[in-house]
């Protein structure tokens, strides 16, 4: 890890993970540069793995998907035009209906989240209210405070 201050967050995920206490959503928040993306690359790997029990092994299928992008259990929204809108959101929704694929979780990231048009914020409240038992999903800021009040309190852990 080339973020050695991402590492207590680390150890603080699999501590949840391994005592059974996986929340709903996580908010990932810090200045640009501080490592978010390297943390939830870390975080998604060790979920999507079933090779090894702690940590990911880097070499099984899921793990080769993961880092190409493709693995089919896990969801990511970039802003279009720095929009999240409510059609993102839906089709999120919708891929939280299906059980997972090939790992033990649905993992859905919405990137630069603060970006999410009130529409599209009140659609997500929908899915927090309503979280699939096989689904977690993270929302990516440098913004945390321009998060709507309400998709904030609806958070169970966050990484600042």
């Amino acid at each position: 890890m080339n973020h050695f201050w991402l590492e207590k967050h680390i150890k603080q995920w699999n501590a949840a993970i391994d005592h059974d206490h996986k929340p709903q959503a996580v908010i990932i928040s810090g200045a640009d540069g501080t490592g978010k993306k390297e943390l939830l690359q870390q975080i998604t790997a060790n979920l999507v793995c079933r090779k090894v029990q702690k940590g990911y092994c880097g070499e099984c299928q899921n793990c080769t998907l993961n880092k190409q992008g493709y693995h089919p259990d896990v969801y990511c929204i970039e802003p279009e035009k720095n929009v999240v809108k409510v059609k993102m959101i839906r089709e999120l929704t919708e891929f939280f209906t299906s059980t997972p694929h090939c790992s033990d979780y649905k993992i859905s990231v919405i990137n630069q989240a603060e970006c999410m048009n009130s529409a599209a914020a009140n659609a997500l409240l929908k899915v927090l209210e309503e979280p699939p038992s096989r689904g977690i999903l993270f929302l990516v800021t440098d913004s945390k405070h321009q998060l709507m009040p309400t998709i904030k309190s609806c958070l169970l852990y966050t990484s600042d």
